[in-house]
């Protein structure tokens, strides 16, 4: 296993380099300084950085463009996205209303939530409106971003992009091509990015280069840290920095070996960062513009300092792409890329120790020599290697004692050094040669080698290591690519991010095996595409055979079921044959039945023709019987109608008196209602009826319940609890001036006002809410006799006697008296004269008082 230290500045505390200014020009070249670290290497090549910075003059504001790039992939969400949107929340409110800006979602594709430049007050209306609206999905794809919002910038006015985002573009991993090609056109457009790095991974070298080559602002967010600036905070910086002056130079030209070899814009804001190597002092850099404004920097002492050594990373890092550089903007940045050096060097020691307690000599040793490559100062570095060297002869006479080593093993081991433990010229220690180590295999760094060599060394073990890792993914990704063809693009697409961010590799060697990995990938991709279009048809196959399958299961119990419905048919018949009429009715609907499941067909069709033939048939054959029979029977009743019947007793009807007293005494069953009150409640309800007479002005609601339970001695409460809950206290204020109704309508008219009523329950009135009464429901009890009592005919017998009587006037020989039209009603149903079951007495009523014994003799016979 071999180990690097990758510079990452992404660590937490990473704000704008510089203090942020109000809108300014640049000074002249007096006022300039430029600020030196340095670094001398044990090998004696010395390392730097300069920090060049430029005064400025106060100037008005020019109004400018802005495109806002809001990253809405799926690594934003939860609170990494409510952070981003309230970061451009302040930075809209933060911008001039002379500004102009256009808000754009950036994922696999960018889509704009505004129409075009629109002013910052419609940005936040409409914006961020349709930012919230947007899910987050997908992966970013920063290279169009850029491309779409540079496009946006036609105008006159100056133009700023300013990314809101993790900066990790996997949806297009940008090459150093196409990275230099986009900073080269952002440059000749002098259009600066300015970036806010938030997400939780987070490529701050890509935007740190962005902001360095083209004149932007970095500013890197931590809303977990406790001392993390608010959003709003972050916001009104990146609106300051976007409408700051930037000089773009167009030429560089210095003595000094310096990196990146592109002229970095100056700002008035932050200081321009290079590193270089070599000597320094009393050297010059001159940028120059396009107008031929020239800017001149005299490069003083150096301040060396022991935490220094970083700087050997950084122009390791910007020598890989020397006119990119390293993406450091600022005083700040570098500062944190120290930190950042110092950590990682911190953990790769405790990485080292770790492996020398679990016994991995090897492996520790490996991190000693990796530490020295970048640190060679460091004195752990050191440890590491001598203890690894140390353990390793232990072993060796513990696990050989007895052995004797060869004459070439010999050799080997006596032309190895120990490892001093003096900083100043480390060395590597050698095994006794009588001792086999474990360690004798490896190849140790000459000591007349300087670490320049031992760096390439380094870089072509470390491309040897990569290149193999390429193979092993290479051959996993094969094993499942049948399988499981996703997985292996998501395999190789891991280790082309590997290649990607491997910086300590040579270039050639990187371009090698990434073009190696994209001819293994297409190939994947083509297989991966067959093998869909195989699956497919397959899928295919399987569906048409499941339907033909489906098909042919369906006839067949069509066909099933056909035949089970004809013998039911057939059956049906045979029993309507036997006598049972509903048969041939249940046979066509059966048949009905066939037609439906197969239309048209010759069995089905016959079956229902039988079976609706049939029943109709014997309908007919019914019908005309039951005519016969029901003529024979009129016959009969016209032939019995032609019988006489006196009329003797006569109908005697008795006097009104008779028949008022009848009506008083079936008063109490006016009502349908049988349900009887208890005293108390029917006291309420003649109570209810009573007329009264109210003169209430401003009254209490409380005071008129009061009043009226006095006056008319019935029981009233009121259901308070509801009345509270519907918003309706005691304390409500009543008018009402009324007179001549009842205290029914009176109650009435008095509650509605307040959306209250009356109810009659458990003894007593209760006033509450309409609400609660509609929900009650009462027992009612009603009389439905007569529903049930059959009515016997009223038209035979009084016909019949009519027709009698009629018929005796004109020939009394044939037909007899017509008298017996009264006796023949009241022998049928029992309501005419002559002995029916409501008979009248046949003397007259008395005159006088009647009461109920007289009634009742009256209504008996004589």
């Amino acid at each position: 296993m071999k180990f690097r230290l990758k510079f990452d500045l992404s660590l937490r505390g990473i704000g704008m380099a510089g203090v942020l200014v109000g809108a300014a020009g640049f000074c002249s070249a007096a006022d300039e300084a430029a600020h030196i670290r340095s670094f001398n290497a044990p090998t004696g090549e010395n390392y730097y950085s300069i920090s060049l910075t430029a005064g400025a003059d106060a100037q008005p504001a020019v109004p400018h463009d802005h495109i806002l790039l809001v990253d809405t992939s799926a690594s934003q969400v939860g609170d990494y996205r409510q952070q981003t949107l309230a970061v451009a929340a302040g930075l809209l409110r933060s911008l001039p209303e002379t500004d102009r800006v256009s808000v754009v979602a950036v994922d696999l594709a960018s889509t704009g939530m505004t129409d075009g430049l629109v002013s910052p007050a419609a940005a936040i209306e409409t914006g961020l409106a349709g930012l919230q609206r947007r899910f987050p999905a997908g992966a970013t794809n920063l290279l169009s971003a850029l491309q779409t919002a540079k496009a946006q910038l036609t105008g006159d006015r100056p133009g700023t992009i300013i990314f809101l985002g993790d900066g990790m573009s996997t949806a297009h991993l940008l090459n150093s091509e196409e990275l230099t090609g986009l900073l080269s056109d952002l440059r000749n457009h002098r259009i600066p990015v300015h970036s806010l790095a938030i997400g939780p991974n987070k490529d701050v070298r890509l935007l740190g280069i962005l902001a360095a080559q083209t004149g932007g602002a970095l500013l890197v967010d931590d809303w977990r840290n406790d001392d993390a600036e608010p959003a709003q905070e972050l916001g009104r910086e990146l609106a300051v920095a976007a409408n700051q002056p930037v000089w773009y130079p167009v030429a560089m030209e210095t003595d000094a070996d310096v990196l990146p070899t592109q002229a970095l814009p100056i700002r008035g804001d932050r200081s321009t960062v290079l590193v270089g190597r070599g000597h320094v002092e009393g050297k010059t850099i001159s940028l120059t513009s396009a107008a031929g404004e020239q800017k001149t920097w005299t490069l003083g002492r150096p301040e060396s300092e022991h935490g220094n050594t970083f700087l050997y990373g950084l122009w390791s890092a910007a020598e890989q792409h020397p006119a990119i550089g390293a993406g450091v903007v600022g005083e700040d940045s570098l500062a944190l890329a120290q930190t950042a050096f110092e950590d990682q060097v911190t953990a790769l020691e405790n990485a080292g120790y770790q492996a020398l307690q679990d016994k991995d000599l090897s492996k520790a040793e490996e991190i000693g020599f990796a530490i020295r490559g970048v640190d060679p100062e460091n004195v752990r570095a050191v440890g590491l290697i001598n203890a690894a060297a140390t353990q390793a002869e232990q072993v060796a006479l513990l696990d050989d004692a007895a052995a004797v080593p060869s004459d070439d093993a010999a050799a080997v081991a006596g032309d190895e050094a120990p490892v001093a433990s003096d900083a100043a010229s480390p060395t590597v220690g050698a095994a006794p040669a009588n001792a086999a180590s474990p360690l004798d295999s490896r190849t140790a760094p000459a000591t007349d080698q300087g670490l320049i060599e031992i760096a390439r060394q380094r870089q072509e073990a470390l491309a040897q290591k990569l290149q193999g890792e390429l193979d092993q993914t290479k051959a996993a990704a094969n094993r499942v690519l049948r399988a499981d063809p996703s997985q292996a693009l998501d395999m190789l697409e891991r280790m082309r991010n590997t290649l990607k961010t491997a910086t300590d590799v040579s270039p050639e060697a990187r371009e090698r095996m990434l073009r190696e990995l994209n001819s293994f990938t297409q190939y994947v991709r083509n297989e991966a595409a067959q093998r869909d279009q195989e699956l497919q048809a397959l899928q295919l196959r399987d569906r048409i055979n499941e339907s033909q399958a489906q098909l042919i299961e369906k006839t067949r119990l069509d066909d099933q079921r056909m035949e089970q419905l004809v013998d039911r048919v057939r059956a049906l018949l045979i029993d309507f044959r036997e006598g049972n009429d509903y048969a041939a009715e249940e046979a066509e609907m059966v048949s009905r039945l066939i037609v439906d499941l197969r239309p048209g067909n010759p069995l089905g069709m016959a079956a229902l023709t039988v079976s609706e033939a049939a029943g109709q048939l014997r309908k007919a054959h019914r019908m005309r019987a039951l005519r016969a029979d029901k003529f024979l029977a009129t016959l009969y009743e016209v032939e019995r109608s032609h019988v006489p019947f006196p009329d003797e007793p006569p109908v005697l009807y008795p006097p009104a008196e008779v028949w008022q007293a009848l009506t008083e005494r079936r008063r109490k069953w006016n009502s349908v209602d049988l349900k009887q009150n208890n005293p108390n409640e029917q006291r309420i309800y003649d109570a209810l009826e009573k007329k009264v007479d109210l003169d209430l002005i401003d009254s209490e609601l409380s005071q008129v319940i009061q009043f009226l339970s006095d006056r008319y001695q019935i029981p009233i409460i009121a259901d308070e609890a509801r009345m509270t809950e519907f918003g309706v206290g005691l304390d409500e204020q009543i008018t009402m001036v009324i007179s001549g109704v009842s205290l029914k309508s009176a109650l009435k008219l008095i509650l509605e006002q307040k959306d209250l009523t009356y109810i009659i329950e458990d003894e007593v009135m209760k006033i509450t809410t309409t609400e609660y009464a509609n929900q009650l429901l009462q027992t009612r009890v009603y009389p439905v006799a007569d529903l049930v009592i059959p009515i016997q005919p009223l038209f035979m017998g009084q016909g019949g006697g009519n027709f009698g009587q009629q018929s005796g006037g004109q020939n009394q020989n044939q037909f007899g008296g017509g008298g017996g039209g009264g006796g023949g009603i009241g022998l049928n149903i029992g309501v005419g004269g002559g002995g029916g079951v409501f008979s009248v007495p046949a003397e007259d009523a008395p005159r006088g008082a009647f009461d109920n014994s007289t009634i009742d003799r009256l209504q008996k016979k004589p």
